[in-house]
């Protein structure tokens, strides 16, 4: 219906360890910055604006850096903060891993035009680690449902990089 859809290689393992979780995302990772080098593949002329969901973080930071190399404006979706969720399923708050993700979803934020969480929640824990409210709209689960007016007759062209996949159907 007119979405153009580019897709990455990615290795899948099973989700049984951190090595075997760390090789799918960081294949996601190889896979989408070449993708998005390929001039002929993702041409940046054709962008407005870039969306680059953490619903994995690996997505998001493929999506900020074509955005930054292309001077394009960026919008982070944070569909989860992965740091809350390693904490909430058993990983130490102080683990190196933790640590790690933490610094790069904020950093995903702060150089981010905007930043869009999906819970009100969310958006409270990124303001309390010092992310701008003042850049943050909140779209709870991703869907608002508010008509809205295109200014001009022009159509608005956007890069998504972001996973969909057989559980978001």
């Amino acid at each position: 219906d007119g979405v153009r859809v580019v897709r990455n290689k990615s290795i899948i393992e099973s989700n049984r360890s951190l090595i075997k979780r760390a090789i799918g995302g960081i294949s996601f990772l190889w896979y989408g910055w070449i993708n998005s080098r390929n001039k002929h593949l993702l041409n940046p002329s054709a962008y407005d604006v870039v969306l680059a969901t953490s619903g994995t973080v690996f997505s998001a930071w493929v999506g900020m850096r074509f955005a930054r190399r292309n001077h394009l404006p960026l919008v982070v979706e944070i569909r989860d903060l992965t740091y809350k969720q390693m904490v909430a399923t058993g990983s130490s708050e102080s683990s190196i891993k933790v640590r790690i993700m933490k610094l790069i979803e904020l950093y995903l934020c702060r150089v981010a035009d905007y930043v869009v969480p999906l819970t009100n929640s969310f958006s409270s824990e990124l303001v309390k680690e010092g992310i701008s409210a003042e850049k943050m709209i909140v779209v709870p689960n991703g869907a608002d449902f508010v008509p809205c007016d295109h200014i001009g007759s022009e159509i608005l062209h956007f890069g998504y990089f972001g996973t969909l996949g057989i559980s978001q159907n």
